[in-house]
């Protein structure tokens, strides 16, 4: 997280500040007066394309990882009361995303507008080296794009040991003592190395297609074991609150 912020930060000061200021103002603002048109428009009556391919799968996405993520924030958020567990989980985390997207991704866009679409050819030719020719234009750029590089990987390895960390507790003998204290190493180490197997798998199979169908298939039973989590969290909160 140091190190996101100090290249957030670079970004931000070496970068057209005022632009990005500018930005993230309206952005926000934009959001907060169409959030709801934006969560519920399907494009029902126009090309879906893109909701297909981006807004659906993303729900399918955070869905598929909600045995992992609920589990793992409920495991780190022991002892917590639900203002502090909403205030760490839902609106500092939202405000960050508000604040990097902001930033990256109105700097981006000065950087378009300024450079003749220099950007959007890479993109369209290739998208995985888009970050590192947009970090060309900033002093010091060979140590921004190490800097990107390390921050990506440590992020892939946290989610990982994560996942890793959740499937072991899940498939332990003790699962109530589990939640308390941490599984076997051995049997992190064999998820972890399973997990990877699977992901190396489906990207061999059919590339990253596969991996975002095998996600879809997998989001929709957990959307509605989620809706039955939610409801059975209300009763129990109930029940806790008449007992008090």
């Amino acid at each position: 997280m140091i190190l996101c912020g100090c290249f957030l930060i670079t970004i931000f000061l070496f970068g057209p500040t005022g632009y990005i200021l500018d930005g993230f103002v309206e952005n926000v603002g934009s959001y907060i007066q169409n959030f709801i048109s934006l969560s519920t428009n399907l494009n029902a009556y126009s090309n879906s394309d893109w909701q297909n391919g981006w807004t659906l799968f993303y729900y399918c996405w955070w869905f598929a990882w909600s045995p992992f993520v609920g589990l793992f924030i409920a495991r780190i958020s022991y002892g917590r009361t639900i203002k502090e567990f909403i205030l760490g989980v839902v609106f500092l985390p939202s405000l960050i995303v508000f604040i990097w997207l902001s930033v990256f991704g109105n700097a981006a866009i000065y950087q378009e507008f300024t450079t003749a679409g220099s950007l959007a050819n890479a993109i369209n030719e290739d998208i995985s080296v888009s970050l590192f020719i947009f970090l060309e234009q900033y002093p010091g750029s060979t140590l921004l794009m190490g800097l990107s590089l390390i921050n990506i990987l440590t992020f892939f390895v946290t989610s990982s040991d994560s996942g890793a960390l959740v499937t072991a507790m899940m498939t332990s003998s003790n699962q109530e003592d589990s939640l308390h204290r941490d599984p076997a190493i051995m049997t992190r180490v064999v998820w972890a190395i399973t997990l990877g197997i699977i992901a190396i798998i489906l990207l061999m199979g059919g590339g990253l297609n596969a991996l975002q169908t095998s996600v879809i298939v997998t989001g929709l039973p957990f959307a509605m074991i989620a809706f039955v989590a939610a409801r059975n969290l209300y009763v129990k909160l109930k029940i806790d609150s008449n007992n008090i």
